[in-house]
């Protein structure tokens, strides 16, 4: 019987420990954040949830602690498992606070429903109602901003386009300046090449010809066949001359 009588004794000593364990960690919490040092202050905080999980003040102090380092969709997360306590007061904090979160982020419509919510729970607080006000007007700048925003980008896309189509006319423009260069160069030189190959017929027919004049038995048989007849007919030529011109003999016959 004493020993089950200690054993409770031991227990409900444990539980306590573990009770002053997590407030002293929450109140350590607090004494960082009071001071700016945040990362400190979230240190103490995840302790305090591990030694008494699913405490929404525990889960508050940590939103509150992350959306002060930027890390809103966390301190989200965390606000929201504090939505279920049922403490009315602390959840319209919560979501106050998740609406300063919101409107850090340039989110002017999630923060309104935050705000609405909160004023919901808390209808007199006067910094819900201004921060409600102020998110409504930031909405409207915001909505009326932005056909402007989409005129600037579409009038930034159609003059990087007009830039982008003439630098391509350009590079076109000298691919095909370039290409005239190398055609009239090719023709250029094609020309010479004739004009040479030209002189070079033109030589070498003088040199044949020379060569046949002064070597006349090194002539081709065909030139030398076609001399020949020449000659041929310029003897015949010169024949039929001579019987024209020869006088002529006695008549011969038996006429007489």
């Amino acid at each position: 019987m004493r020993i089950m009588l200690s054993m409770v004794m031991i227990v409900f000593m444990a539980a306590v420990a573990v009770g002053e364990n997590h407030v002293s960690l929450n109140e350590s919490g607090n004494a960082a954040f009071d001071l700016g040092n945040f990362e400190e202050a979230l240190d103490f905080y995840r302790q305090a949830e591990m030694a008494r999980p699913e405490t929404p003040e525990i889960y508050y102090n940590e939103a509150n602690t992350l959306i002060e380092t930027g890390k809103y969709e966390t301190a989200v997360e965390k606000l929201e498992k504090v939505l279920n306590s049922d403490n009315m007061m602390l959840q319209a904090d919560a979501y106050y606070n998740g609406g300063n979160g919101f409107f850090k982020q340039e989110d002017y419509k999630q923060a309104i429903e935050w705000y609405q919510k909160s004023l919901e729970l808390n209808p007199d607080d006067l910094d819900t109602k201004y921060n409600l006000e102020l998110a409504r007007n930031r909405l409207k700048e915001q909505m009326e901003k932005q056909p402007q925003d989409q005129q600037q980008q579409q009038d930034q896309q159609e003059q990087d386009q007009q830039e982008q189509d003439q630098q391509e006319e350009q590079q076109k423009e000298e691919q095909q300046e370039k290409d005239q260069q190398e055609q009239d160069q090719q023709d250029q030189q094609q020309e010479q090449q004739q004009e040479q190959q030209g002189g070079k017929d033109e030589e070498q027919e003088e040199q044949q010809q020379q060569q046949a004049e002064q070597n006349p038995e090194e002539m081709s048989k065909e030139d030398a066949l076609r001399i020949l007849n020449a000659l041929k007919d310029t003897e015949e030529d010169n024949q039929k001359k001579q019987k024209r011109f020869k006088v002529k003999g006695s008549y011969r016959g038996n006429d007489w």
